[in-house]
């Protein structure tokens, strides 16, 4: 399911003001909490920035709001999604500190494309690879975590706030 945080830092901030939006950042979770993410602090097992495979909100201010929505996705190519989301880990990929606040200002070459990623550029890259468009004809670097979120696909089933204890919600309409 994707999650769509509504972070509290100053740097989150500067990201809702940059885009224009209500979210500083995007992951995708699993039913059991784990989320994969590309995220600008280190991560404590890999030692890098960039996408990670962890446990959900372990890396976020206590208190987070985190509005969970399901997406309307065959079982198979999920399936193909979560393997493009962990090559991005295995491959380390970075996080694209400069493209955080240059999206429509800087266009990345290919090469960079594949080796940085921020949180919806991972997200929007692993699924055109997997076959499946969040968006039409929109290049994953040029999306923010507010623009991802109006994807047609997916539908709001809850929040969840960091620091309290994971409870999977009604996950009946994530895959049809």
């Amino acid at each position: 399911m994707m999650a769509f945080f509504k972070g509290k830092s100053l740097a989150s901030k500067a990201i809702m003001l940059r885009t224009f939006g209500q979210y500083s950042h995007a992951a995708w979770v699993k039913p059991d909490g784990t989320i994969y993410e590309s995220i600008h602090k280190k991560d404590p097992i890999t030692g890098h920035n960039g996408p990670r495979k962890g446990v959900i909100g372990d890396m976020h201010k206590t208190g987070t709001e985190v509005v969970l929505c399901s997406v309307l996705m065959q079982p198979d190519v999920n399936q193909r999604f979560i393997a493009e989301l962990e090559d991005c880990i295995k491959r380390g990929v970075r996080y694209d500190r400069r493209g955080l606040f240059g999206w429509f200002v800087f266009h990345k070459s290919q090469s960079d494309a594949d080796n940085y990623m921020f949180c919806s550029d991972y997200l929007m890259h692993s699924a055109n690879r997997a076959g499946f468009k969040f968006l039409d004809d929109v290049p994953s670097w040029a999306v923010s975590p507010s623009h991802l979120s109006t994807t047609p696909l997916k539908k709001h089933i809850g929040s969840y706030f960091t620091g309290k204890e994971w409870v999977a919600p009604n996950l009946e309409l994530c895959y049809y």
